[in-house]
């Protein structure tokens, strides 16, 4: 009866280790179906479906059972085996779901990224809509400051279309009128240099002379501008004929004409006599911005020594001219 026992307790431990070596040998799908048809949870890892399906059909009474013998030393290690094969499974699926665990992480990161970048392009969009907002602006009011440049060349193209109209609307009399009073600014707006002149002393024979004419044309500066007309103190010597004593005639002239505004460098003033059959003119020209001066003078022919007086210079901006007449 003994050996009876012990052979069908082998039979009993060699029937259940088999099937634990079967169990390892499946896949987790496989194991899991088992769990199923034994009504046991299904889910979790491989090493946890070993143990339930080892539970259920009371594996762990065998094993310890077959410790107790010898015979069961070679099954048992085999069992060991498949529990280092078990693991290393284990091993592998914590592996899967660490990368599982990564990816998910990576997600969320690619996520936050996403939502990062969608903040920043609305950041972007927001300061392009403000800086389209201030170009706007800017045109607005270059707009704005071009239609009232616009209006302000309106309103004085008015003005002076107005005037040109009043101007029309009036005679020749008052145009003229005008035109003198023009001129007579732009004479005050040249400031002369005043120069402080010394009294006129007439010595015997001696006279204020003035005869002024107008010879030929007079030469006009720049666009038609009048030229001015220097300041002159002339003197005119006359002595007693002695064929009429009751007359008077010419011996000699002494001629101070100011040049103020003469420029620095230009030419002196020169002087040339023009006869004619009836009078003689003596002609000063100076140039630009003065207007040349004519005198009537006697047609005597002149004593051009400097011992019988004869004079000419320009010194301190004063033309002189002095000179006698010969007496035959």
């Amino acid at each position: 009866n003994a050996e009876y026992m012990g052979a069908r307790f082998f039979n009993f431990f060699s029937q259940r280790v088999y099937k634990i070596m079967e169990f390892s040998k499946m896949k987790v799908d496989e194991l899991r179906k088992q769990c199923k048809n034994l009504g046991i949870d299904s889910e979790g890892t491989k090493a946890m479906l070993l143990s339930r399906l080892k539970q259920k059909t009371g594996e762990n009474k065998g094993v310890k059972r077959a410790n107790s013998s010898e015979e069961a030393e070679q099954p048992t290690k085999k069992a060991k085996a498949e529990n280092g094969e078990s693991k290393v499974e284990t091993k592998e699926e914590t592996k899967e779901e660490e990368k599982e665990k990564t990816k998910t992480k990576a997600k969320s990161s690619t996520k936050e990224d996403k939502k990062k970048e969608k903040k920043e392009e609305q950041e972007k969009e927001e300061e392009e809509e403000k800086e389209t907002e201030t170009d706007n602006k800017e045109k607005k009011n270059k707009k704005k400051k071009g239609n009232d440049e616009e209006e302000e060349e309106q309103k004085e193209e008015e003005k002076k279309t107005e005037k040109e109209t009043k101007k029309k609307g009036k005679s020749e009399e008052e145009e003229e009128a005008e035109t003198e009073k023009e001129e007579k600014k732009e004479e005050e707006e040249v400031k002369i240099p005043e120069k402080k002149e010394e009294p006129v002393v007439f010595k015997d024979g001696e006279e204020n002379f003035d005869d002024e004419v107008i010879w030929g044309e007079v030469e006009f500066w720049e666009n038609s501008v009048r030229p001015l007309k220097p300041k002159a103190t002339n003197i005119v010597i006359k002595s007693k004929d002695p064929s009429n004593p009751n007359k008077k005639t010419e011996t000699g002239y002494r001629f101070k004409i100011f040049y103020p505004l003469i420029e620095e460098g230009s030419p002196n003033p020169t002087y040339h006599v023009q006869t004619d059959e009836e009078e003689t003119v003596l002609r000063i020209h100076a140039g630009k911005p003065y207007q040349d001066l004519c005198y009537r003078i006697s047609g005597k022919n002149w004593l051009t020594n400097q011992k019988d007086g004869y004079l000419c210079k320009f010194e301190e901006k004063v033309f002189y001219l002095n000179f006698d007449l010969k007496s035959n």
